[in-house]
């Protein structure tokens, strides 16, 4: 489940190995950027609200190479949610994120989360996780994180934003 995490990873290492030096890669659900915009301006990219339209954010959030007031900037946006890959049947929500021990979708409070992260590949297997845990595992998990922030989207709409104290 870090396939496209570290396809993202190694694009943005062959762009830099090619001397490029501003690009944003969108891989569906994994976002990773390379520098910052024309005129040194982070990335802006939309944080997906779960089950509506394509193109209704929750919040935006900035990505791009480097430090800011000391603290580092996330080069990358990964998003893992129960709302991409699913049907319902019987009033229930089948999704692609399997609990290992019963084979079917992972019983959660979230809908949707998106890790804020250095390296997609990373990125990409703590948004799983995060899903996984539910959010008051992951919540605590990823502020126990150096450099890793995320936004979770409960089923009931609630967002919890790491970024901020919470």
């Amino acid at each position: 489940f870090i396939a496209k995490g570290y396809i993202a990873d190694q694009l943005k290492s062959y762009l830099i190995s090619k001397n490029v030096d501003c690009a944003i890669i969108n891989l569906g659900g994994n976002v990773q950027t390379l520098g910052k915009k024309p005129g040194n301006e982070l990335f802006s990219v939309g944080i997906q609200k779960p089950f509506a339209d394509l193109g209704e954010y929750v919040m935006t959030v900035s990505l791009g190479d480097g430090e800011e007031n000391k603290t580092a900037i996330p080069s990358t946006a990964v998003t893992s949610g129960t709302y991409q890959r699913c049907f319902k049947n019987g009033g229930k929500l089948y999704h692609h994120i399997l609990d290992t021990k019963t084979g079917m979708p992972v019983d959660t409070d979230l809908d949707s989360a998106t890790v804020l992260a250095r390296s997609s590949m990373h990125a990409d297997a703590l948004s799983t996780i995060c899903i996984i845990l539910g959010s008051e595992k992951a919540e605590k998990y990823i502020r126990s994180l150096d450099e890793i922030d995320a936004i979770l989207i409960k089923t009931d709409g609630t967002v919890i934003d790491t970024r901020t104290d919470g």
